[in-house]
């Protein structure tokens, strides 16, 4: 139970009992309801390794791809190169991928962002139900 507990603690966030954690991978994923069931997912989504089913493992994806989020790409606007920034409720933001953006790009998406979160979170709940990334409770 205390190992559960440092998980749950440790986690970027909750969603409906399962903990994320961000890892070198991507995201472990434990079900805190049943700590037996587990996944790894790569940055992309894909499944490196698992004790869930298929259904559960839907769940979970599902969970993880509809926190608010911004894609941000290159001058050449490719999806290929772009990157991915889960958004928080004080407007900081996690990586999620990279895309081909150098740092200094980064850092000024982060900037814009955190200037600019509360707009585009507005525009964002126009469309989805979903809340803030590692908002536990609302999500």
């Amino acid at each position: 139970m205390t190992d559960i507990k440092k998980v749950a603690d440790s986690a970027d966030m909750i969603v409906n009992g399962y903990a994320f954690t961000q890892c070198t991978e991507g995201y472990r994923v434990l079900n805190l309801n049943r700590p037996d069931k587990a996944v790894i997912l790569s940055k992309k989504g894909e499944v490196l390794e698992t004790s869930m089913d298929d259904i559960e493992i839907r769940i979970v994806s599902d969970y993880l791809n509809k926190c608010m989020h911004v894609h941000a790409s290159d001058r050449k606007l490719t999806e290929a190169g772009s990157a991915k920034f889960f958004v928080r409720e004080n407007g900081d933001t996690v990586i999620q991928d990279r895309g081909v953006l150098n740092d200094r790009e980064i850092h000024i998406i982060q900037a814009f962002i955190k200037q600019n979160y509360q707009e585009m979170y507005l525009k964002w709940a126009a469309y989805s139900a979903e809340k803030f990334y590692g908002n536990k409770e609302s999500i």
